[in-house]
């Protein structure tokens, strides 16, 4: 074999390798994120996190609100502690609004994968402030009350409903769905319920 011809097989394999680093680096930033306008809150106020996720991520991928305390990385650990959530529903990008913790307090708002045993992916911390004083508070509590007409949606759908029962926790208000059996009565949070 020639001298010259070893040579620029060097020289290609060397182009090959900086187009292969460039476009590694160019995709450095393009992976799942989670972003905040700010780091701090009152608690009850409405939080806006922009998004950023995968394709390849599951229907049930979901984003939620997690104390800062809980240790990083499981799905499943996530899923017993969090606060409140949102499905990302294959949506690769986008912006969803949470009402901050009544609690002061580190929170995390974490990005999952998949809601069945799967791993977060992305996090961004804030805190939770007590409103300083002469602040005007903001109204803390559950949006709707037993015998509320409203929406819920049930895979991808909104049916009309009645609020039943309302609880503090992840799962807030009890429904009965307009026209169907008690059967069908089942808890629901925030990001299944809206006004009629």
């Amino acid at each position: 074999m020639k001298k010259g011809g070893i040579m620029k097989r060097y020289r290609l394999a060397g182009l090959l390798l900086v187009s292969l680093f460039f476009a590694v680096s160019a995709c450095k930033g393009k992976g799942p994120q989670v972003k905040l306008a700010r780091d701090a809150f009152s608690p009850g106020e409405t939080i806006t996190v922009v998004y950023t996720a995968l394709p390849e991520y599951d229907s049930s991928a979901w984003i939620g609100i997690i104390p800062s305390g809980i240790v990083h990385g499981s799905e499943a650990e996530n899923d017993r502690h969090d606060i409140t959530y949102q499905y990302l529903r294959k949506s690769t990008s986008g912006e969803f609004k949470f009402k901050a913790p009544t609690n002061v307090g580190s929170y995390d708002m974490r990005m999952h994968d998949t809601d069945s045993n799967g791993k977060e992916v992305a996090s961004v911390t804030f805190s939770v402030l007590k409103p300083k004083a002469g602040e005007k508070k903001t109204v803390v509590g559950l949006a709707f009350k037993k015998g509320d007409a409203v929406m819920v949606n049930w895979k991808g759908s909104w049916w009309p409903a009645k609020v039943i029962a309302v609880q503090k926790g992840k799962n807030s208000y009890k429904i009965h769905y307009d026209g169907y059996s008690n059967s069908w009565n089942e808890w629901v949070g925030n990001s299944r319920i809206k006004k009629k």
